[in-house]
């Protein structure tokens, strides 16, 4: 799915108390929350056609799938630096969702360069963060610490700490 240039809304003050609440309980932006609130109108109000309807069905749900691992993983052993990268293997252990991967991104998820795979795999590594309310660990240069992925639908992934 293609990004478009962002926008801006003005909203009543209440409003956006409102959703700033919400967006503390998920965790998560407003900015981000906007987002889903957004995906899902467009999707029940039947604004977009069947193919980006099923497209943006499909990628919320491996996303969430990613994130719900990352979270029983936190649950069991706490924030670990590789709690993506393990997530991610959680899921790709499930026949369903590396399937459903596979169709999503049209191409051998473990194949590298894959145009299909750069969205999706950043959206699963931003909604992990922001699930798990982590940093990101940066290296002795200050530019996060990437962590090279074999065999793995992910080339990199960023390892993460507590905020």
């Amino acid at each position: 799915m293609k990004k478009a240039p962002p926008f801006s809304l003005t909203l009543a003050a209440t409003v956006r108390a409102a959703l700033e609440i919400e967006a503390k309980d998920k965790p998560c932006s407003l900015t981000d929350l906007c987002q889903l609130i957004l995906e899902r109108h467009v999707l029940a109000a039947g604004y977009l056609d069947d193919a980006d309807a099923n497209a943006l069905r499909v990628m919320r749900e491996l996303v969430s799938a990613a994130v719900e691992a990352a979270q029983r993983i936190r649950d069991d052993e706490g924030l670990i630096p590789d709690i993506t990268d393990r997530a991610i293997r959680d899921c790709i252990a499930d026949r369903d969702w590396l399937a459903k991967y596979a169709a999503f991104v049209q191409d051998d998820p473990f194949k590298s360069g894959v145009p299909g795979k750069r969205d999706i795999n950043q959206n699963i590594g931003y909604w992990i963060k922001r699930s798990l309310g982590a940093k990101t660990i940066i290296d002795n240069k200050g530019k996060p610490a990437n962590v090279k992925v074999l065999a793995s639908i992910i080339q990199s992934y960023t390892p993460l700490k507590p905020a």
